[in-house]
């Protein structure tokens, strides 16, 4: 269906909006003093590629983007890779579980996938750190409404990636050099 070049320029197109994604969430979790709780654009990148990715490539591409999304937090970078990895493996076997592609199920998985990242966050923080949190009160104001507000924008950015793949596939279909 597709050709090489094709794949190539598709897996490049959606490289570059993760790495957008990344930008985006780096961003706006730093460098803003911000009341409101934001989604995690580059979990939901990661399991975007859980979705579409082969598991090799897929590996390699959560560890890459987690380890660089690592090195702008206070934790070792290998710790953010290591979720990712888990977390890409997590969702990968998840989408394999369900053969459907439809919201409900991108905004289920999101949940989970994201209730378990910032689980794993919270365990190795408190273990590397030795800090003295307070468990009920992490998960019922942060991990649970983060990981509500990621799954539920979830289903924009799955939109977005899908309009790039959308227009690849138009654009192989009817012979436009590009």
């Amino acid at each position: 269906m597709f050709s090489l070049s094709n794949k190539i320029i598709r897996n490049v197109n959606i490289t570059v909006f993760s790495l957008f994604l990344l930008i985006l969430t780096l961003f706006f979790s730093n460098y803003f003093e911000n009341p409101f709780i934001l989604p995690n654009l580059a979990l939901i990148a990661i399991i975007y590629f859980s979705l579409y990715f082969n598991l090799f490539n897929g590996l390699i591409a959560s560890y890459l983007f987690f380890y660089v999304y690592g090195c702008f937090t206070a934790m070792n970078p290998y710790t953010y890779a290591m979720v990712g990895v888990i977390i890409f493996t997590f969702a990968f076997y998840l989408w394999k579980r369900f053969l459907s592609d439809n919201i409900i199920y991108e905004i289920l998985i999101t949940f989970i996938s994201s209730a378990i990242y910032y689980f794993l966050i919270f365990v190795i923080s408190f273990i590397y750190f030795k800090y003295k949190y307070n468990l009920i009160y992490y998960i019922l104001f942060y991990l649970l409404p983060v990981s509500v507000v990621t799954s539920m924008v979830s289903p924009i950015v799955f939109y977005f990636f899908r309009k790039i793949d959308y227009f690849r596939y138009k654009r192989s279909q009817i012979g436009l050099k590009i």
